[in-house]
């Protein structure tokens, strides 16, 4: 295992076994992540013969490396590097702005109405402040097709439940601190839960399976 600080914005590369993290950051920031996408994309464009697949996080990219293929670590250091210092961060600008309805309130989005009262607005205000942003995927998880959306407008940032539910059906979309997000399928979670999307995002027999993918823009728009 070797360690190595570049001279690109103090970007900390990692390898580790077969993979190599670059690091941008250690806290959920958008100008962080988006560090981490345009790298992944580059990546993806040129694709060395040495990567088999990147894993985007929210301030790291991690990439799975065949060794047998890589003569030595200064190589993947020297490309990613080189990368980073050519980014160009209108190519993350441009693209389109996936839009998803959403059903809010009622049995869809039980949390709807104690974000309003909590928030001091009502649950209309709520919806509509949710609805007038555009929101970055910062990465795919906790559970198969779940997306992590940010930046939250301050508005209506609440703290997750403090007893998570046992089951949350999927395409539910929640609150949770500075990010929001839906469930790709249904599993117990803990985010307040204020709408539910009209079409399903996550299906293994798609490629690929998520209709969103790390790095893209959405907006929600509220369903007749």
């Amino acid at each position: 295992m070797s360690n190595m600080q570049t001279d690109n914005n103090s970007v900390k590369i990692t390898h580790l076994l077969n993979y190599v993290y670059v690091t941008f950051c250690e806290d959920v920031s958008i100008e962080c992540n988006r560090r981490v996408h345009l790298l992944d994309r580059s990546l993806q464009r040129i694709k060395p013969e040495w990567m088999i697949e990147t894993v985007p996080s929210y301030g790291t990219l991690a990439i799975l490396t065949d060794r047998s293929k890589v003569h030595n670590e200064r190589e993947i250091d020297y490309t990613v590097r080189s990368m980073i210092q050519d980014q160009d961060e209108e190519a993350m600008t441009e693209g389109d702005i996936l839009e998803l309805r959403v059903e809010y309130g009622g049995e869809h989005g039980p949390d709807l109405k104690s974000v309003a009262e909590e928030k001091g607005i009502d649950e209309d205000e709520v919806v509509k402040i949710h609805t007038s942003t555009v929101y970055t995927c910062y990465m795919l998880g906790f559970t198969p097709g779940f997306v992590y959306l940010g930046d939250v407008d301050e508005r209506i940032r609440v703290e997750r439940l403090k007893r998570p539910r046992t089951s949350v059906p999927a395409g539910s979309v929640g609150l949770a601190d500075k990010q929001t997000g839906f469930y790709g399928i249904d599993s117990p979670g803990g985010w307040r839960i204020i709408g539910r999307l009209t079409v399903k995002t996550f299906d293994v027999k798609r490629q690929p399976p998520s209709l969103v993918k790390p790095g893209d823009k959405v907006k929600f728009v509220r369903a007749d």
